[in-house]
């Protein structure tokens, strides 16, 4: 991993630590806005999905059965991309990291020096940089799948009500 030093002085141990836990904290924000917007779409979904389920259906006819699929087949690829992206990441940033859940060491009584503690944060945050980068590319294209079930239910309801032979 390269990191590039901007200037001739490199920060005192304690002030890079604390670079680095404020870097953990921000991208940890960053991941918990990515998990509120899955949200809201697993709930737009969610709508669609139950108008999908509860409304009354025609006899069916070979339009109505071939909409019916196709918004079937766009909600599951877009739950699919949606429960991909809140999947839980349990992969450390290497054995013994101080901040990292998986691989936090179990003897805490034997803590490092902060120096230490310095690569360790920033190995996280190098992890969690990546963890954030594959949710909103994960967040974009359930995005686009949402936008398409949307639209398609939109005009799939009133087609389905529409439909002659009730």
């Amino acid at each position: 991993m390269k990191f590039r030093i901007f200037g001739t002085r490199r920060l005192a141990p304690a002030d890079d630590l604390a670079a680095a836990l404020r870097t953990i904290s921000e991208i940890n924000r960053i991941i918990m806005a990515a998990d509120a917007k899955v949200g809201l779409l697993l709930t737009v979904n969610g709508f669609v999905l139950t108008g999908l389920i509860s409304t009354p259906r025609a006899r069916a006819t070979v339009p109505a059965t071939a909409m019916t699929a196709v918004l079937e087949v766009v909600l599951l690829v877009c739950m699919v991309y949606l429960a991909a992206t809140l999947w839980p990441n349990l992969r450390g940033a290497g054995p013994g990291n101080w901040f990292g859940f998986p691989s936090l060491p179990p003897e805490i009584l034997r803590r490092p020096v902060v120096p230490a503690l310095a690569d360790d944060a920033w190995r996280q945050a190098a992890l969690l940089a990546g963890i954030a980068r594959r949710k909103y590319r994960r967040f974009a294209v359930a995005l686009r799948w949402s936008a398409a079930s949307v639209v398609l239910f939109l005009v799939w309801f009133p087609a389905s009500l529409l439909i002659p032979g009730r």
